[in-house]
């Protein structure tokens, strides 16, 4: 039986503007769907409707069923649609059942919203079988130690676009601390995160748990000339931060208890001379 609070159902439009940034990913693959009943899944309907124009080669959309039987659906080529074509024996649709083990292996790249509980084992066990996915997941799930190691790794990046509203048994709720996940290379860490500030013209604290290290509150004002260690809002992952080396997490502590976690971000010195580089320009012009 699902946990009342991981049934939260992504709406088609969150879909679409997500999405529409990765068509080109899709053309010839097989794609996997595990927490989606085709019966009213928007990720069933979203690939349903763009199978051809997206180029897909197959889709497969499971769905966890009370009953004791998932519903599942697998459609190959333009035409052929095959609803709850599979019978396998007594399974509910549980990811964790090896039932699912040739679904995975066969898939090209997953594409789902987990429940909320099991986004981090999930999570597991698709860099475990080295399988791509676009995910929906808590962002917090960011600044734990082992995404924030595959975030340092190039292995995990945040999506462009954070879904606000779920749909629920008991209608439409909003939640402002979700966003899209994806391990492909695609996702929103390319590029640079403006940086129209300098440290001489922002506020900033030194860390007190990491010498050596100053603490910026808002990421608006991290200053684009900044030698030293930077604790930033951990938000700076779900933006692009390709001028930033990623060197840890820090938690500060206030009166023994953790508060929100920081990253800890070091300027490239390739960015920093790019900048020096332009600012002598600036003034010999």
């Amino acid at each position: 039986m699902p946990h009342p609070d991981d049934e939260y159902y992504t709406r088609l439009e969150d879909i679409e503007k997500e999405l529409s940034r990765y068509e080109s990913f899709f053309k010839g693959k097989k794609v996997l769907c595990p927490f989606d009943d085709p019966l009213f899944s928007a990720f069933s309907v979203y690939f349903n409707d763009n199978f051809v124009r997206l180029g897909l080669k197959k889709l497969v959309c499971i769905g966890y069923n009370r009953d004791g039987l998932c519903n599942i659906e697998v459609r190959f080529g333009e035409n052929q649609r095959l609803e709850d074509c599979l019978l396998l024996g007594d399974w509910d649709g549980d990811y964790r059942s090896e039932k699912l083990t040739p679904f995975l292996d066969d898939c090209d790249v997953v594409v789902s919203n987990p429940p909320f509980s099991e986004l981090r084992p999930f999570l597991d066990v698709c860099y475990d079988r080295k399988k791509p996915f676009f995910l929906i997941g808590n962002s917090n799930v960011l600044h734990t130690v082992k995404a924030f190691g595959r975030v340092k790794d190039g292995l995990l990046q945040a999506g462009y676009t954070q879904p606000k509203v779920f749909d629920t048994p008991d209608g439409p709720k909003k939640l402002g601390f979700c966003c899209w996940l994806t391990n492909t290379g695609l996702g929103v860490g390319k590029g640079e995160l403006p940086l129209p500030k300098k440290l001489g013209d922002v506020e900033w604290h030194w860390a007190s748990n990491r010498k050596g290290t100053i603490r910026i509150a808002r990421l608006k004002d991290v200053p684009c000339d900044c030698e030293l260690d930077m604790a930033v809002p951990f938000t700076v992952l779900m933006g692009p931060h390709e001028q930033f080396e990623l060197i840890d997490i820090l938690r500060p502590v206030c009166n023994g208890k953790e508060h929100f976690s920081q990253i800890v971000v070091r300027l490239r010195p390739e960015y920093l001379e790019k900048n020096r580089t332009e600012k002598n320009h600036a003034e010999r012009i």
